[in-house]
């Protein structure tokens, strides 16, 4: 068994028992990424309040509890951390605006999350049923919202709510109950652009190496559409008997745009042992692949995959 040092070594190649498909000596095309779906609300025309709403950072009060809208981004998709594995939930022909709220003390009193709406000026959405650990930010997690927090003794936490691309924004709000939050102009404007569009040229990774041989593996990313955006994913990886974190994968891209992201893995942070195997599970918006690489003696002759 290795120690504690050697474990955490690992960084990246570790046991992800179950949430992996078979072992494929080469890169292979996997199912389409999920992608969200929205949750159906009332048919009625959408309108905005003509109550003068609340901006960030202001708190409104809904049913005697004070609720306050704390941060307002916009993602086109989300990756997102289980137990033991992450994926990506694409919003192919749009965006999602992504809300943390402080929904003041933790319990019933807190509004349930199912009863916040994003209105715009033709259509209302209702945030997406949290699913998985949290979300991936650059900035870390994103605990999702709940009326009852782990953490702290408030309740709140992140709403996603799905939203077509080139939306008329201009006086989008978010409201609960007789609450109601203006959405910041910058996300208004980001909002009214169209979705931004990605390809994966490659994914590439060597098929063996040595115990004492350093290896990458990277992804050859493309933005072809007309704004600029941010590519996300997640890299699942498998050792023999280890397990890790899921690594998220960010590269912000401007229209035209390719770029390379690129995991390094060095002697003491790769497989160590001859006849280890290692198997990639890579989730994007754009499709998964997944990949497999081997442990051999002697002179390795790195070959790389694409799809």
């Amino acid at each position: 068994m290795p120690s504690r040092r050697e474990y955490l070594a690992i960084a990246g190649l570790g046991s992800m028992a179950g949430c992996l498909g078979g072992n494929e000596s080469t890169t292979t095309e996997r199912d389409p990424t999920p992608t969200a779906t929205k949750t159906p609300v009332s048919t009625a025309p959408a309108t905005v309040s003509t109550d003068d709403p609340a901006g960030v950072g202001e708190p409104v009060t809904v049913d005697g509890v004070d609720v306050t809208l704390e941060r307002v981004a916009v993602q086109s998709s989300l990756a997102v951390v289980y137990t033991d594995s992450g994926d990506v939930i694409a919003n192919t022909d749009g965006r999602f605006v992504l809300a943390a709220f402080d929904a003041g003390p933790a319990g019933p009193a807190a509004p349930a999350a199912d009863r916040y709406t994003l209105v715009t000026a033709g259509e209302r959405e209702r945030p997406m049923e949290p699913g998985g650990g949290f979300w991936l930010s650059e900035n870390g997690r994103r605990e999702q919202y709940s009326t009852e927090s782990a953490t702290s003794e408030a309740g709140g936490g992140w709403l996603a709510f799905p939203v077509d691309g080139g939306l008329d924004a201009e006086a989008a709000q978010i409201t609960v109950g007789s609450g109601a939050w203006a959405l910041p102009e910058r996300v208004t404007e980001r909002l009214s652009q169209p979705a931004p569009r990605y390809e994966l040229r490659s994914f590439d990774h060597p098929e063996t190496v040595t115990p004492d041989e350093p290896f990458s593996v990277s992804l050859t990313v493309e933005n072809v559409g007309s704004v600029a955006g941010t590519f996300r994913g997640v890299l699942n990886v498998r050792g023999v008997q280890y397990a890790v974190y899921p690594y998220p994968i960010r590269v912000d891209l401007e229209p035209g745009e390719t770029d390379i992201w690129t995991k390094e893995y060095g002697p003491d942070e790769g497989l160590n042992d001859v006849d280890q195997t290692g198997a990639f599970d890579l989730r994007t918006p754009v499709g998964d692949r997944e990949g497999e690489i081997e442990v051999i003696a002697g002179t390795a002759v790195g070959t790389a995959t694409e799809s």
